[in-house]
């Protein structure tokens, strides 16, 4: 499955996700990449695949993930990103798992019910006052 994340106004800059992303091991490489490009002017796409450790999400907010309350699996992150390093768009691929949630979560798809997943943040500081550490699905749906 396939879902595009509405990102808030204080969680838009790839900087915000390096606490997620800067444990694969292509992200200072693309990060390089993706400041060189947005010295240029350009826009860009910078993608990781294959995530592991995985991403698990489920229907809280908490910042402790059990997975046995997990609902899905994210397996690629796409971020689209301007020239001042800006995410235009992030979309994320995702498959549900075979919990008591994950079947919860795909139940509701099946039913035409939206799922959203929403960015986990919290404050840190003045510098990058908020980083985005993993996913979760709205109780809102």
């Amino acid at each position: 499955m396939e879902s595009q994340i509405d990102l808030t106004s204080e969680i838009k800059h790839i900087e915000n996700f390096k606490t997620l992303l800067e444990k694969y091991k292509d992200f200072k490489s693309c990060l390089r990449d993706i400041k060189i490009s947005t010295v240029l002017g350009q826009k860009c796409l910078f993608e990781i695949e294959d995530i592991n450790p995985p991403l698990l999400c489920d229907f809280s907010n908490r910042d402790m993930i059990d997975i046995s309350q997990s609902a899905i699996s994210i397996k690629k992150l796409s971020f689209k990103i301007d020239d001042n390093m800006n995410i235009i768009s992030l979309t994320l691929n995702y498959e549900f798992l075979q919990t008591k949630m994950g079947k919860l979560a795909q139940e509701l798809i099946n039913n035409g019910i939206e799922i959203k997943i929403l960015a986990k943040s919290h404050h840190t500081s003045q510098i990058i006052p908020w980083l985005v550490y993993t996913f979760y699905i709205s109780n809102n749906v």
